[in-house]
């Protein structure tokens, strides 16, 4: 695999949100690439003490301009060429990408701003009412990955999180606006919050290392139904018990709308307005504008209004759960991965390593036919698969070293697809990057329109990895399902 390398900056002015779905990116990507590099500017470090003790982590100085920053990192860091370049970066664009890729990187882009990239993978995982115009000028080949299937959630929600059901939860109020330099909005927040909420609820005010310090702010926390923490390394927990929330746009929405907290929400920086009133329109949080230009004295009646209604809560609660699945690293870490494979077409000195995979033990259990084949069988078949103009054939290969098996058939505008992996590959992670890649495949050389697949109905793993790549059942005979993508 390529080594890979992730750009991305935190600071007061910009929050940490950029590096946060960036280190859930990389969790995601671990397996595959087990040693990370990050590049981040001085006041990152500072945000996140602990980065450079989990991962090797290089000083980026500020540059003036993208293209001095690029000429820069291609020559003073080892191994940024031929690699993976992950960039989060608002001040970084097609200049800088244009520069990376012809040094043989990949570059994968996060953004929410629909600009311009020279990108292989451009991810947005926002939710808008219209996506149709963003990214249009971005090169052609990119390939884009839009919406909240592709939400970046720490796994500090998505695993091992215990979540009570709604009406079970604490009668708490969660207060957190992440990590920009919003003190204003946090002290107008607790001092209305202190006016009069209902007197059974409770407050929670989490603030981010940049406020932690602020005395002035801690001692306006009084009374016995408010609570103040700083610093927390996630929400999760708070979230998984509380019944309503206040804070800002951004990374936070997917972590509540995982969890299925309601939630009041205003604007603290110019690209959430946009985002916040789509959600607002469609019904999926109480948006209250822009934070600083917001009455806060009314906010007690607002967060009252809430609370008097369990009913309307608790449906909110059960519509913002299902937008956000918190599969998303996976789906893009196996985007990521697809990029670094290559499908060869099989020839004559592939037909050992077919059949011995093929008449593995495990590989015959999930497959349509569990039969045992003899090496004469076998021999017949594959060379009538070599003559089949109706048949594609691929060895799936990632730096010339094969791992599985791709097979489309194809009647007209329909493919039918088949996977395999070698043995040794078994549960490492391959089965939906090479979806991914027959997709890419079928999308840049075809003109199907249709992938279906026949899985067998005990066969759970495999079901689970056509879901993730977008395929949905439509039938089940005769022992085995039938899975169809549409490719747009």
């Amino acid at each position: 695999m390529k080594k890979l390398f992730i750009r991305a900056d935190s600071s007061a002015l910009i929050g940490t949100g950029h590096l946060k779905r960036c280190l859930t990116l990389v969790e995601g990507l671990r397996r595959y690439y087990p040693e990370p590099t990050f590049l981040v500017n001085s006041e990152t470090r500072e945000l996140f003490p602990t980065l450079a003790n989990e991962f090797l982590t290089l000083d980026v100085p500020f540059f003036q301009t993208e293209v001095e920053e690029a000429e820069y990192l291609l020559a003073n860091v080892s191994g940024l060429k031929d690699a993976l370049v992950v960039v989060d970066h608002y001040q970084l664009n097609a200049s800088w990408e244009k520069l990376l890729s012809a040094a043989g990187n990949l570059i994968v882009v996060i953004d929410d701003l629909g600009r311009r990239h020279q990108a292989n993978l451009i991810i947005d995982q926002n939710f808008r009412s219209n996506y149709q115009s963003w990214y249009l000028d971005s090169q052609p080949q990119a390939k884009l990955l839009l919406g909240l299937d592709y939400c970046l959630i720490n796994q500090s929600y998505t695993k091992d999180l215990f979540l009570p059901d709604y009406q079970d939860r604490s009668t708490r109020v969660l207060i957190n606006y992440g990590g920009s330099n919003v003190r204003d909005l946090v002290e107008s927040s607790v001092l209305a919050c202190q006016q009069k909420i209902v007197d059974s609820w409770e407050v929670d005010l989490v603030v981010g290392s940049n406020l932690k310090a602020d005395q002035t702010l801690k001692s306006l926390i009084q009374g016995a139904n408010f609570k103040y923490h700083s610093s927390l390394p996630t929400l999760a927990n708070l979230m998984a018990d509380s019944q309503l929330a206040v804070g800002a746009g951004g990374t936070s929405h997917w972590e509540r709308f995982f969890i299925g907290l309601p939630s009041v929400v205003f604007t603290i920086a110019e690209n959430q307005r946009q985002i916040n009133q789509d959600l607002a329109d469609a019904g999926y949080i109480h948006y209250l504008g822009n934070g600083q230009d917001y009455d806060f004295s009314k906010l007690p009646k607002v967060l009252n209004s809430l609370i008097k209604q369990p009913e309307a809560r608790e449906h909110l609660h059960q519509r913002c759960r299902k937008l956000v699945d918190g599969r998303g690293a996976k789906r893009i870490a196996s985007e990521i991965v697809a990029l670094e494979i290559n499908l060869r077409k099989v020839g004559v000195e592939d037909s050992d390593t077919l059949f011995n995979w093929r008449n593995h033990l495990e590989n015959r259990s999930q497959a349509l036919n569990p039969e045992e084949i003899s090496k004469e069988q076998h021999f017949s078949w594959y060379q009538k698969m070599l003559d089949n103009q109706a048949v594609d054939l691929f060895i799936a290969e990632i730096k010339q070293e094969g791992f599985g098996v791709l097979r489309f058939d194809y009647h007209e505008t329909v493919a039918k697809v088949s996977i395999y992996l070698d043995p040794t590959k078994h549960n490492s992670g391959f089965g939906l990057p090479l979806l991914i890649a027959g997709e890419n495949f079928l999308r840049n050389k075809s003109k199907v329109t249709l992938v279906i697949a026949s899985i067998l109905n005990a066969n759970l793993r495999s079901q689970k990895i056509f879901s993730d790549a977008g395929y949905v059942q439509q039938a089940s005979e005769n022992g085995h399902q039938i899975w169809h993508l549409i490719l747009k």
